[in-house]
């Protein structure tokens, strides 16, 4: 029997600690504020570039 570990819309997952590129920690998956994690292949790929710059524009509604 196959199980899967993908994640699935709506589903908590562990608290994950990431490096910012500005050199300071950040934990994705902590209790106490609404989070995003937005994967994309890279500004190479044209579907992520649309994709980023739509979230780019949406910026400061994220963070309200």
């Amino acid at each position: 029997m196959h199980t899967t570990t993908k994640l699935h819309p709506g589903q908590r997952f562990a608290p994950v600690t990431f490096r910012r590129l500005e050199g300071d920690d950040h934990t994705f998956g902590a209790p106490g504020s609404w989070q995003a994690l937005f994967v994309v292949r890279g500004q190479h790929c044209p579907i992520c570039k649309t994709y980023l710059a739509g979230i780019e524009q949406r910026r400061d509604a994220f963070a309200s």
